[in-house]
């Protein structure tokens, strides 16, 4: 008789067991990926601020103060690294992230890029490697998207998924698109480093934020979902 009770409540414990391992689980998951969101936030607002005082932190008489955008990159890099593998079920999770990892890895490796090639607009090695840190960025902007828009997905966040469908769509249209031309006429040695060079120092205001337009949408979407997932944890 004692045996059958305890054989009663072995299961119980078991499955009390498994949920508060679930539970467990869960709690960690969400810890990494809002570790995760936070890193990536700041990093992206921080980058968009030095590149837009960059050529006034180049004239400081400071060493290496040239290349302190790249200290933003890391923290996105660091960022993506702490997204959780597991946790979400679509498989677009898992894939976007994949995607997103590796255009990440090349975004940093490509940054310093940025720097010797406005030492040197001249040289074509480096402003082909400049031209791929700049699809990269956009890579990663549009894998990004992805990312976010199968969570919302997932959650039933639909405010964050529609903006994640904007921002890709704006990032391969709006940014995608004009590097892939540059990098065509470059690699039919129909433009030089120069060229790209005063078409960037000329470029009208208002053409330079359209062109920032899912820079923009980017930093919408990771406030967004942070505080639609930090919502509905309550």
């Amino acid at each position: 008789m004692d045996s059958e009770k305890i054989d009663n409540m072995a299961p119980p414990c078991a499955n009390g067991a498994a949920g508060a391992e679930a539970e467990k689980s869960s709690i960690l998951v969400n810890v990494m990926f809002f570790r995760a969101l936070d890193n990536v936030s700041f990093g992206t607002i921080l980058l968009v601020f030095l590149l837009c005082f960059k050529g006034m932190l180049d004239v400081l008489p400071i060493p290496f103060i040239q290349y302190s955008y790249i200290i933003p990159i890391y923290m996105i890099f660091s960022g993506v690294m702490h997204f959780p593998e597991k946790g979400f079920q679509l498989f677009q999770y898992r894939k976007s992230l994949f995607r997103l990892v590796w255009g990440t890895i090349f975004m940093l490796l490509l940054s310093p890029f940025l720097q010797w090639w406005s030492i040197d607009t001249n040289s074509p090695y480096l402003l082909f490697n400049f031209l791929l840190f700049c699809i990269s960025v956009v890579f990663f902007i549009i894998s990004l998207s992805n990312l976010f828009n199968a969570v919302a997905r997932e959650e039933g966040i639909r405010w964050v998924s529609r903006i994640s469908r904007l921002t890709r769509f704006t990032a391969l249209y709006l940014m995608m698109a004009p590097l892939l031309a540059f990098f065509v006429t470059v690699l039919l040695g129909k433009c030089v480093g120069q060229d790209i060079f005063l078409f960037v120092v000329r470029l009208e205001k208002w053409k330079l934020i359209v062109f920032l337009v899912p820079v923009f949408l980017t930093l919408m979407m990771l406030i967004q979902l942070r505080y639609a997932k930090y919502r509905n944890l309550k």
